[in-house]
């Protein structure tokens, strides 16, 4: 597929919805740049600040890994990303040496919290450069790359390590023709407003097309039809882990909440947002295509999360526990939640999704019934309500 191709699918796209579900980029970009100081006296605190647009575009584990490395090592960090960001070395050596940098913190961090991961890998990096050099580099996702290679079949796939490098020498190759481009940087700059980085923007503008574009695709749609198949019911395990008893170390440690929950929510309605579709398709298969449309997200605090209906149409309450983990993951249930499954026995189903993948989506699930629930199931407080009494 031609580039110029591309660029004019990607201009009915944004005229059409003023890619208003894309800005968060461009507001990231802004965002890091008015804050960012290598030379910052807390430089943690200041790293900290920088982040904080990232939402999706940085894994959690990621984000976590250079904040905690940050607060405790902070001159460390900051020498790293000094050296990321001096274009006069070779993007390559940059690239390596911040991983191989990673590695080195990475068991110094671990002898305080064995949870510690970096993942600083090329995603990663590439996202950091993007944030200092919106003009040079463009934000990566392996999605993407493999894409590109879609549409432009004589680029040959790189290894892993050297994908954002290739993904970068195409987007320089295009940039010239973005740039020249008066009606695409038009539309673009017009969907701007004044949280959002406003430089040159053909790197910024080359990621976006191809991920519009690809959201966009037969692969894509292809991808999302292959899901139906990607939801594999299991039985449940016959023990789970626990962690009530585990020893407490008190040891400190640094904590992004607000990007934590943000993360614990997206994994939650991406999760519900999958069982909705299943049962939906259950409920046609069964020839209930009419209750098929009622199937739906209830309001929070209802006590549980999904409505739908069993192969005779009746009504049944679905609770949703989501969790990229293995399948012997304990979840938390709160007290409304557990309430609500007592008062309803014979129409409650707890839907537990483990091993979840967001692309292509994934996931297997096991199914406990109230029944099973209240059998099968030890609950232990890992929170309290604490009233005074005299």
């Amino acid at each position: 597929m031609a580039f110029q191709e591309l660029i004019a699918k990607y201009k009915e796209l944004v005229r059409k919805d003023g890619n208003t579900g894309e800005l968060y980029k461009w507001r990231c970009i802004k965002h890091f740049q008015d804050n960012i100081n290598i030379d910052a006296p807390d430089f943690h605190m200041m790293l900290k600040n920088a982040l904080r647009k990232r939402a999706n575009l940085l894994y959690y584990i990621s984000s976590s890994f250079i904040l905690e490395a940050a607060e405790q090592y902070p001159d460390d960090i900051r020498q790293m990303f000094r050296c990321l960001y001096d274009e006069e070395v070779d993007l390559k050596t940059r690239i390596q040496d911040f991983y191989l940098s990673s590695n080195n913190i990475l068991p110094k961090l671990k002898d305080v919290d064995d949870k510690s991961k970096h993942q600083q890998d090329e995603r990663t990096i590439s996202f950091y450069l993007a944030l200092r050099y919106p003009e040079k580099y463009p934000l990566y996702m392996y999605v993407i790359y493999i894409f590109m290679l879609q549409c432009f079949p004589n680029e040959k796939r790189k290894k892993a390590g050297e994908r954002f490098l290739h993904f970068n020498e195409i987007g320089l190759k295009f940039s010239d023709l973005i740039d020249k481009d008066t009606e695409l940087q038009s539309l673009v700059i017009n969907t701007l407003d004044k949280s959002c980085f406003k430089g040159r923007q053909a790197m910024m503008i080359f990621q976006d097309i191809l991920w519009r574009c690809h959201q966009e695709s037969d692969t894509s749609k292809k991808m999302k039809d292959k899901e139906e198949n990607n939801f594999i019911l299991v039985s449940p395990p016959s023990n789970t882990k626990t962690y009530f008893n585990k020893k407490r170390t008190y040891n400190g440690m640094e904590i992004d909440w607000p990007q934590k929950q943000s993360a614990a929510k997206l994994l939650g309605d991406a999760g519900e947002k999958f069982v909705i579709e299943r049962e939906k398709k259950e409920m046609e298969k069964n020839g209930l295509k009419d209750k098929a449309e009622l199937v739906s997200p209830v309001k929070d605090g209802c006590g549980y999360d999904v409505l739908s209906f069993d192969k005779n149409g009746n009504e049944i309450f679905i609770e949703v526990k989501t969790t990229k983990g293995n399948i012997d993951e304990p979840f938390c249930m709160s007290i409304n939640e557990k309430k609500f499954l007592e008062d309803h026995p014979k129409n409650y189903f707890l839907y537990r999704l483990h091993k979840f993948q967001y692309n292509p989506r994934s996931a297997k699930c096991y199914i406990l019934s109230a029944e099973d629930f209240m059998n099968k199931t030890e609950l232990n407080a890992t929170n309290f309500e604490v009233s005074i009494i005299n």
